[in-house]
């Protein structure tokens, strides 16, 4: 249904007789009534009238909401599911950078303590070889 084929939004709900919808077509005021059986309460009517509106107000610029919802549900969770492997991607990340951290830290250490320079330079390609390894295997 193309919106040329109901009354424009936005509908709202009669104050004054809040199970009402009023649809304005700005030349004049129809109103649809959202009654209810004998059990159901007033209150839930008028949630019910309240609900029609905030929903056809929603879609008021959707020309085809019944296909435009799947498709916008599909692109939720694939942005949702691209925003899951981001967050794991960045963990990783953050480990791998804690990880150099520690390097760096354990290679000052190194040389406070007075090693030779081939002792740093053994070491330092030994630490590097195992980050590399394990970010090759991961």
């Amino acid at each position: 249904m193309s919106n040329q084929e109901h009354t424009p939004e936005p509908w709202r709900v009669d104050a004054e007789r809040p199970t009402q919808v009023i649809l304005s077509d700005k030349v004049y005021d129809e109103f649809c009534t959202w009654s209810h059986p004998f059990h159901q309460e007033k209150q839930q009517a008028e949630a019910n009238a309240a609900r029609i509106v905030a929903c056809v107000n929603a879609f008021a610029h959707i020309e085809d909401p019944v296909t435009w919802l799947p498709k916008m549900r599909h692109n939720i969770s694939a942005m949702s599911d691209e925003i899951q492997r981001q967050n794991r991607l960045n963990n990783e990340l953050k480990a791998e950078r804690d990880e150099l951290l520690l390097t760096i830290k354990r290679l000052s250490q190194t040389f406070l303590k007075g090693k030779t320079a081939k002792e740093i330079t053994d070491w330092l390609r030994s630490e590097c070889n195992q980050v590399l390894d394990k970010t090759k295997g991961g």
